[in-house]
């Protein structure tokens, strides 16, 4: 059975130009996006499911620290209690985790880590 997880826009965007986008739906299932990241990637593909957040409180504080694409991709993971797969793995970190304290989950990340 495969895990589900979430994505933000940039993981996508990046897959996408390296031609590689077809790896989620070979590990992941389902593969979920909020609405802000479909609105910065688009929702193409049958495999990408769009969902909305149930709350906008933890959304809305992460938007201090993140984009709103992460913030909501944050958001919504730790609703579904489920994997995050971003790029950014020291910033989401730190700032949506150290800083704030709100996350408290496993992650995927998709990319390569930069030196602190």
């Amino acid at each position: 059975m495969k895990e589900p997880v979430v994505s933000d826009s940039t993981c996508l965007i990046g897959l996408e130009r390296i031609g590689e986008l077809n790896i989620l739906p070979a590990l992941f299932e389902p593969i979920m996006i909020p609405p802000e990241v479909e609105r910065e990637f688009g929702s193409g593909f049958s495999w990408l499911q769009t969902e909305n957040l149930t709350s906008n409180v933890l959304a809305t504080a992460l938007r201090l620290v993140v984009d709103s694409g992460e913030a909501e991709a944050i958001a919504l993971a730790s609703e579904k209690s489920c994997l995050l797969i971003s790029d950014d793995y020291k910033r989401v970190r730190r700032q949506s985790v150290s800083e704030l304290r709100l996350l408290e989950q496993s992650a995927f990340w998709c990319g390569r880590n930069k030196a602190a």
